[in-house]
């Protein structure tokens, strides 16, 4: 799987986590009515190098941060999930723009 390259997303947010693989993720959530609009993740499903799709359904310490790269918003989810039996931490990104998401894992 390629490296994210820089180019017209040459922002902070792509910097911050250059040099890590990001993949395309299916994420099961739903949106909270009232004035707090970030999703809350029950499952997120991603395909592997190597072609198995794996569901996660341990997600753990959901910590979210919102910020807007060249004007377009972007939520960053950093949480940890069990995955291969052992808790390892990853980074979900969320664009509510083009309603995608992608992940990173950092360990």
């Amino acid at each position: 799987m390629a490296l994210n390259r820089l180019s017209k997303n040459d922002t902070l947010e792509y910097k911050k986590y250059l040099g890590y693989t990001r993949l395309s993720v299916a994420v099961h959530c739903w949106f909270p009515s009232g004035n707090k609009t970030e999703p809350i993740i029950t499952m997120i499903k991603f395909k592997e190098p190597e072609g198995d799709i794996i569901t996660i359904r341990d997600i753990y310490n959901q910590y979210s941060e919102q910020s807007c790269y060249s004007g377009d918003a972007i939520v960053e989810f950093q949480c940890q999930i069990l995955y291969v039996n052992r808790k390892r931490s990853v980074v979900l990104f969320y664009y509510p723009k083009d309603l995608k998401w992608e992940m990173t894992f950092l360990n």
